[in-house]
């Protein structure tokens, strides 16, 4: 298996779902299917190249999370031969540059992904849809512009520390290959200072971070909107009121499982030693208690080749909703979950409303994770260990989170090459179903139930895709439940 499989539509491209969706009479979903022209796998590039190539070569073959794989590659073979010892150098700008690809991906998939559905004319009729159309719309938009450049400061801050971004050969087993010294440091606050002043603070939040992140509940957040106008009114505030409005809140649920293998610039760090990193953890949410992540299961999944994948037999969603969900456990995961989009999940459950505002949640939360990880750095210590004397033939599993969500590779190797790799993305996850009732995948379980007010534009099917960011484009094929005759092909 190179990852798990997803049917490949002719002509497609990366990042276009096709949905076949079986409605009853009264237009509600009874059912969904899902394709995707997503690449898969390496196509047998990797194969017997020496193992540390894997680190380079899938930060060339997947693109715009191509330090996600990179660091993902890096663990797989420090788990394969029992690397020891990471400075703590390593684990910090491993952090950093994973949070940096995050947050790069923020403004960029809001502004000119998902916004444009706030402006759909289903919407037309409702009080704030000029605003929003004002603000949102694509291109034309007031703060299309704003967004999209606000994406090249964490861009420039990974680049900084790691080369240029998305190919820069950085992540190695054992540690980092950078030459990050004490006017690089600067020059990182200085770039994260312009992110903040730039578009965060007086574009996204209307307020300081600092003051943000003191909404700890869905209450609180519904104050922060009537405190001052600037809140109301930023774009945070222009879209809580409007996806609210258009019933966002209560579309799109999903499984409501939620899986994430954290935030680690160290494979193997303890609960204490995550604890020091200000580390972000992963886990396992069942919908009732958080369990940690056990890597043999995820292996084992793996290795089955199947076309979907579950953890302890259970359908999961992942990405940044799943990510911010275990991120409130705390570092160390001694405390009882507590802060915003854990309270939202308890008070109002899960949705295309939820779901967004984690994701646009995490540009608030890594930019202060990572001010503290740029702080604890010692110039004078290592980056890297030597990791020549630990090769060895073995088996390692590489886990991290790329900004769509948990990503594993599994790899194969001797001290010479690599005999076997296999990598799980996490668009995969969300949409692969199986093949009985009980595995249907995250995004077509957010689309059962759902009731499409219009056949002729059933933008509520795209909007729930794209919250799992499953999708630029969605083609939607309507068909009847009981007869599965077609209805109607729309492109959105």
């Amino acid at each position: 298996m190179t990852g798990v499989s997803a049917t490949t539509i002719a002509g497609q491209v990366e990042k276009e779902l096709e949905a076949d969706v079986y409605i009853n009479r009264n237009g509600q979903v009874m059912r969904a299917t899902l394709r995707s022209g997503l690449y898969q796998g390496d196509k047998g590039i990797l194969m017997e190249q020496r193992p540390e190539a894997a680190c380079r070569l899938t930060a060339h073959l997947f693109g715009f999370c191509g330090g996600s794989h990179q660091q993902a590659a890096a663990k797989a073979l420090e788990n394969a031969w029992n690397i020891e010892g990471m400075p703590a150098n390593a684990i910090l700008l491993r952090q950093i540059t994973q949070a940096a690809e995050i947050m790069q991906n923020i403004p960029r998939w809001f502004y000119s992904n998902f916004a444009h559905d706030l402006t759909s004319t289903k919407y037309s009729q409702t009080l704030l849809y000029p605003a929003i159309v004002e603000r949102f719309a694509f291109i034309k938009g007031s703060s299309f512009r704003k967004g999209l450049m606000a994406s090249a400061y964490p861009i420039s801050l990974y680049s900084t520390i790691a080369g240029q971004w998305p190919q820069a050969d950085f992540a190695t087993p054992g540690g980092v290959s950078t030459n990050f010294q004490v006017q690089n440091l600067s020059q990182a606050f200085s770039i994260l200072e312009k992110y903040r002043s730039e578009w965060l603070e007086p574009v996204w939040l209307g307020c300081s971070v600092e003051r943000y992140l003191q909404i700890q509940t869905w209450q609180e957040l519904m104050e922060w909107l009537e405190e001052k106008p600037a809140h109301r009114n930023s774009d945070l505030g222009l879209f809580v009121r409007g996806a609210l409005g258009y019933n966002w809140d209560k579309i799109g649920a999903g499984i409501g499982k939620f899986l994430s293998y954290g935030l680690y610039g160290e494979s193997m760090l303890s609960p204490a030693g995550a604890a020091e990193a200000q580390s972000v953890p992963g886990g396992f949410y069942n919908g009732q208690t958080i369990e940690q992540v056990d890597a043999m299961l995820i292996r084992a999944e793996m290795e089955k080749g199947n076309a979907h994948f579950q953890y302890q037999n259970q359908m999961v969603e992942v990405g940044p909703l799943a990510r911010q969900v275990l991120a409130c456990q705390g570092p160390d995961r001694t405390q009882a979950p507590t802060g915003l989009i854990w309270d939202i999940l308890q008070e109002k459950g899960p949705s295309v409303f939820l779901r967004v505002l984690a994701r646009m949640h995490e540009s608030a939360f890594f930019f202060q994770k990572i001010q503290h990880w740029l702080s604890k750095l010692d110039l004078s210590e290592n980056f890297n260990v030597d990791f020549s004397r630990y090769k060895q033939s073995m088996m390692g599993l590489g886990l991290t989170e790329a900004p769509r969500g948990a990503l594993a590779h599994l790899t194969t190797t001797n001290s010479q090459q690599i005999e076997g790799y296999q990598i799980l993305a996490p668009t995969l996850v969300n949409i692969n179903n199986g093949t009985k009732p009980k595995e249907q995948s995250a995004l077509a379980v957010a689309l059962n139930g759902l009731i499409i007010e219009n056949l002729e534009n059933p933008v509520e099917v795209a909007t729930i895709a794209r919250s799992l960011d499953t999708c630029l484009n969605c083609k939607v094929n309507l068909y009847k439940h009981r007869s599965e005759k077609q209805i109607a092909t729309i492109a959105l």
